[in-house]
């Protein structure tokens, strides 16, 4: 792990600097969906649909609790990036241990209530009554290992914006590959496969957050913690509060806007469903990668706004969002063109699926690179300290709008390119609006009236 390279985003060529930070991002997202589908996998064949469906049960709720959180982390890695470009140790230091310290008492929160109120919240979903007492246990376990999955997320944060993103990604395989071993072995063991899968998913989290949070004692990299003298600081919470919660907030609305669209989706069919499914499969690809890249921006801008470097700061975001749009551009493209052989390989022998599928893909996957600036643009209001501004953005246009379209467009024109073509509207809209309040917030700053966090 001492060999991890740690990335100065203050100095070097940008593009080539941004290309090395992100990589580790990219595979990090495309390891993790893979090792997702092994777990199914191994579920399926191991056990029965009842206990496959008890886990998948859990996705949303999960998902909703867990990523609430999981936006302070984001909130930390903004400020942090500020404070090691400004070389200000003792900024970073309280930031740091504020972080680390949230992250536990965040996740002991979500530990205690999700143990009483799992049953309550999967009765809100309308959980399968067959597979209601497994989904029960697995939500209950899982959210029992919410510290050490909070404290992963952090740690993670933290090492990133200190431009070590091989790190995470070398624990995380290790996790991942702990979580696949511990699946077979113990759903080989147990006869109860969901606690064992449970199980699984629980060891794979605590040893990527030992892994990470002992990376961040060893002073190997820019954020040092000491255990010992750890200091939890109300202002640095204040400002990780600041910036973190209307990230939070969008991570539990997000999931929230896409409900009237599965309930219109469900209307379609097992094919629709299945085609659907695909065509997301495709997009979490193209997704990897702008993520990725577009996370780059955001630390390469923080760290040069805190060393004042305004050249440095304007080249991070053009090249970077060049890098970015330009990626989810050709990707987008290639994957559209590519699509139906894809589809066909994921679902063979259903050709209306491959239809919807490719229905789906002409809306999302062609028009990939307006996603692409919207992440680039939010990056830019977030690493200016507007991270509100970005969230606000997101929650107008893609909770606001798309109930809007769902109940006034949609019901006049009831067909499923109606459907596709609202995810499509709802990113142009967002785009033209991220345009003019990134506009804004630059100006401000070539005025030097910009957040000093």
């Amino acid at each position: 792990m001492a060999s991890a390279r740690r990335i100065d985003a203050t100095k070097g060529p940008i593009i080539g600097q941004i290309l090395l930070y992100s990589y580790p991002l990219i595979l990090s997202t495309l390891v993790q969906s893979l090792f997702n589908a092994v777990d199914v996998a191994v579920l399926g064949n191991l056990a029965d649909s009842t206990a496959v469906a008890a886990v998948a049960a859990t996705g949303t709720v999960a998902g909703l609790i867990v990523g609430a959180f999981v936006g302070f982390s984001a909130g930390a890695k903004i400020l942090l990036a500020r404070f090691i470009g400004e070389k200000s140790p003792e900024k970073v230091r309280q930031t740091a241990d504020t972080a680390v310290l949230l992250s536990l008492i965040c996740g002991f929160v979500v530990a205690v209530l999700g143990w009483f109120f799992a049953p309550a919240v999967l009765r809100l979903t309308n959980c399968p009554a067959d597979c209601f007492d497994g989904a029960v246990l697995y939500l209950r376990i899982y959210f029992s290992a919410a510290p050490a999955l909070l404290l992963y997320n952090f740690c993670s944060s933290i090492l990133t914006a200190a431009g070590n993103t091989q790190s995470p990604l070398i624990y995380m395989l290790l996790g991942g590959v702990l979580n696949v071993v511990l699946n077979i072995i113990l759903c080989l063991l147990l006869p109860n496969k969901v606690l064992a899968v449970a199980i699984a998913t629980m060891a794979s989290q605590v040893l990527g957050a030992v892994l990470t949070m002992a990376r961040l004692c060893s002073g190997k990299d820019a954020v040092v913690i000491r255990l010992r003298n750890m200091v939890w600081n109300t202002k640095a919470f204040t400002k990780i509060l600041f910036q973190g919660l209307p990230l939070g907030l969008t991570n539990v609305l997000y999931p929230l806007a896409g409900l009237q669209i599965q309930a219109a989706l469900n209307s379609y069919g097992v094919s629709a469903l299945a085609g659907n499914s695909a065509s997301v499969t495709l997009e979490s690809i193209a997704g990897a990668f702008t993520g990725s890249l577009a996370s780059a921006i955001g630390v390469f801008m923080g760290q040069n706004l805190g060393a004042q470097d305004h050249t440095r700061v304007k080249q991070s975001f053009v090249r970077g969002t060049l890098l970015t749009v330009s990626t989810g551009l050709v990707l987008g493209v290639s994957l559209y063109l590519s699509g139906r052989f894809w589809v066909r390989m994921i679902l063979p022998g259903d050709p209306a699926a491959v239809e919807y599928a490719m229905i789906r893909a002409s809306y999302i996957l062609l028009f990939y690179a307006v996603s692409a600036v919207n992440q680039s643009l939010g990056q830019l209001l977030q690493s200016f300290g507007y991270s509100f501004l970005s969230s606000v953005n997101s929650i107008f246009w893609v909770l606001g709008f798309r109930v809007v379209w769902m109940t006034w467009i949609y019901p006049r024109h009831t067909n499923f390119h109606s459907l596709m073509c609202c995810f499509l509207v709802s990113w142009l809209l967002m785009m033209v609006t991220n345009i003019v309040m990134s506009f804004v917030v630059y100006r401000r700053y070539l005025k030097g009236k910009y957040k000093r966090l």
